[in-house]
């Protein structure tokens, strides 16, 4: 069916699309979503079984001073009032869709049974299919499409898009009306779109690895002006979207957006009108107090961890320490990987991975038995490889020149001859030929508090040991580097030194997440002590991994690992709000170390299945630790203050009363960024409050596992 081209509102048009989209089906309700201003949405559902065609046009025609979307999927059933369209109402669709700021289409699609120009330069593709899609086929070919046109992918079939012939009230975009820039009528069979590559990894987003990756160019302006309108909707001022938008393009935008562009799009921002003003009534001063969520101890490890020599050495001298298994086995891999130096390594994109590892064992000050647990775990080594456990595994880590000290390079000074006056480079420092160094820091709160200290460059060395092991310090006085260093770190802290001296700004910049956080404690009690353990066969299958991977270069997975990599890879890649986010932001590379040691453990250069499943199964323990010992911290003080005060206050607080919390030696900028973080993480939520004069705002803790669009206004 042809849809006339608008330029002006059109009624007509916009009830002949709704007919070419959803006019054929014979059941079910096509759903309209009907929005005015910052209000929040309605959906309205059109019974296709009965369709009366005079009752829409009347309802666009009443809607014609606001945005109307149609969904592209078909429902068994409208939404129920003030509820949203949800999967399980959608009964297929037929249609695949995308959205697109591009004015052309790649070869590799065909072309579009209608085009839509929704403002000047944005784009909604629309494929009629031949049958029915089922809603994973939909989803699916939905997010190849977007892969394709190489724009963020659109695939939730609950997806609403805009209607032909109505305008575009966006105050960007304000008086555009959306309408046909081209049609073909064609419709396609699900195998014209068969040879797009199947998504089997994260499909191209917003942002470069993951949701805690930076913005790419192309979308800053889009995350930029969605976080600011969604900011405005809440009632929040122009200072307060400011400073977040700031923050968001400091620390996320990559490039960042100069400032001038970000003071604009806070102006734009702030002249939209805001959620009309909920008066605080005397049942909100009522709310229940916040309860903290439930946290606990990680639940045991999964027996898929203990594979291999790692699991059969664990359990050989389990029964006879009162350490935790957990402690025991995580060390064990840790020093596997130092001992066997950096000759095997396993690549991602340009990045080569190698088996260094870092851990810290949190548990209680002496039940925790942690150095029981490492005395354990060093047991096989001293006779598997007696010099480098005497040699190269010891404490003593305080700073960044003494750490690359222990895997010098030659140092070579150049001297002038008496007689020549030619200079001559000569060796005043032979170096430090094996670049494996493991430290082992029992007392890793003391290397915490280095991190404070003016000057100390010791965490970021720390961070280019893990990734690349080539280590200078620019100290004036320090001659020494070192290249292909080979460093592992084991700690053991108690979780309240943990949260005492770990600064948020280590957290933030990375040095948090190059670790493993496993949370132990004493297994058992044994008076007498345990009895000795015969492990010398553990120590010949240890000799003879060792050997092996001292020979291995590049490493592979099969068939079934990379399978299973393809569907962990995306819950492992996507961020997590908080502090707990910023410590176990690189999980997929540190699964991929742990699965390349259990490979290396089995004297295989192929990662299989159940060396992943290894890995995984122990971080998922880590990930659980993390969550226990970091709860929902933002990781920034003043938020986190903020945060505890809210939840102190059912009653909700003014931002009076907030600056009174922190003693008013707060700036309100520096208040206003610890808000909108709060804000950004639905941790609480602002209600305007109408003083007879300019709206005030008061402040309330979310409620945990409340619904975010009871609690939050339901964000479109």
């Amino acid at each position: 069916m042809s849809v006339p081209t608008c330029v002006r509102v059109d009624v007509d048009a916009a009830v002949q699309f709704v007919q070419a989209i959803h006019g054929h089906e014979r059941a079910g309700f096509a759903i309209l979503m009907l929005k005015r201003g910052d209000l929040p949405p309605s959906h309205y559902g059109f019974d296709l079984g009965n369709p009366q065609w005079d009752v829409l046009r009347r309802v666009l025609t009443n809607h014609t001073g606001g945005d109307c979307y149609i969904g592209v999927a078909l429902y068994a059933a409208p939404p129920q009032p003030g509820k949203n369209r949800t999967k399980d109402m959608v009964l297929h669709c037929h249609w695949l869709w995308c959205e697109r700021d591009t004015h052309t289409l790649p070869d590799t699609l065909p072309d579009p049974t209608f085009t839509i120009e929704t403002s000047a330069g944005n784009y909604q593709d629309w494929w009629r299919m031949d049958a029915p899609l089922s809603l994973s086929d939909a989803e699916d070919y939905a997010e190849r499409i977007a892969v394709a046109v190489g724009c963020a992918p659109m695939k939730d079939a609950t997806r609403v898009l805009r209607i032909v012939g109505l305008k575009n009230h966006k105050p960007t975009r304000a008086g555009e009306v959306a309408r046909i820039s081209d049609e073909t009528g064609a419709v396609y069979a699900l195998n014209d779109f068969a040879h797009l590559p199947h998504v089997s990894v994260p499909a191209i987003s917003a942002r470069e690895g993951g949701q805690r990756g930076k913005i790419r160019e192309g979308y800053r302006h889009h995350e930029l002006l969605s976080l600011a309108g969604s900011l405005r909707r809440r009632g929040l001022s122009h200072d307060m979207i400011l400073a977040a938008l700031r923050e968001m393009n400091e620390t996320q935008c990559d490039p960042p957006k100069p400032d001038a562009e970000i003071e604009k799009i806070a102006n734009d921002a702030s002249g939209w009108e805001p959620a009309p003003v909920e008066p605080v009534h005397q049942s909100q001063a009522a709310l229940k107090p916040w309860v903290p969520p439930v946290n606990g101890w990680p639940e045991p490890l999964a027996e898929e961890a203990y594979y291999g020599l790692a699991g059969d050495f664990v359990r050989a001298v389990e029964p006879q320490s009162e350490a935790d298994p957990v402690a025991i086995l995580g060390q064990f891999l840790v020093l596997f990987g130092n001992c066997a130096g950096r000759s095997p390594y396993y690549p991602i994109e340009a990045d080569k991975h190698y088996a260094n590892l870092n851990l810290v064992t949190v548990g209680d000050t002496s039940s925790g038995r942690k150095g029981v647990a490492l005395n354990r775990a060093r047991q096989p080594f001293a006779p598997a490889d007696e010099k480098w456990e005497a040699m190269r595994v010891k404490g003593g880590l305080s700073s960044a020149e003494g750490l690359i000290w222990q895997v010098r390079d030659p140092i070579y000074k150049d001297e002038r001859d008496k007689e020549t006056k030619a200079l001559t480079s000569v060796m005043v420092d032979q170096g430090v030929s094996d670049k494996r160094f493991c430290a082992a820091e029992t007392e890793f709160s003391g290397v915490l508090r280095q991190f404070q200290r003016d000057g100390n460059n010791l965490s970021g060395l720390i961070r280019d040991a893990f990734d690349r092991g080539n280590l200078e310090s620019l100290t004036k006085n320090s001659p020494a580097r070192a290249t292909g260093a080979h460093i592992s770190i084991l700690g053991h802290i108690t979780k309240d030194e943990l949260l005492r001296y770990l600064d948020t700004t280590e957290a933030a910049n990375g040095l948090g997440n190059r670790f493993l956080w496993l949370c132990v404690k004493r297994s058992k009690y044994l008076p007498d002590g345990g009895q000795p353990v015969d492990l010398t066969p553990i120590v010949a299958r240890l000799m003879d991994a060792l050997a092996f991977a001292r020979t291995t270069g590049l490493m592979t997975r099969d068939d079934e690992a990379r399978m299973l990599w393809h569907a962990v890879y995306r819950p492992l890649s996507e961020g997590k709000p908080g502090l707990l986010g910023a410590m176990i932001a690189r999980a997929a590379p540190i699964v991929v170390r742990l699965s390349m040691l259990y490979a290396l453990l089995d004297c295989s250069y192929v990662i299989r299945k159940e060396h992943l499943t290894a890995a995984i199964a122990l971080w998922d323990y880590a990930e659980a630790s993390a969550r226990y010992i970091f709860g929902d911290a933002m990781g920034d003080a003043v938020a986190d203050e903020i945060l505890g005060a809210l939840r102190r206050s059912p009653g909700g607080m003014t931002r009076t009363q907030i600056s009174e919390v922190l003693g008013r030696n707060q700036r309100a900028d520096r208040i206003n960024r610890a808000l909108a973080l709060i804000e950004r993480n639905a941790l609480a939520r602002c209600v305007r409050e109408d003083t007879g004069g300019r709206p005030g705002e008061r402040w309330f803790a979310a409620t945990p596992g409340a619904d975010s669009s009871n609690s939050f206004g339901g964000i479109q």
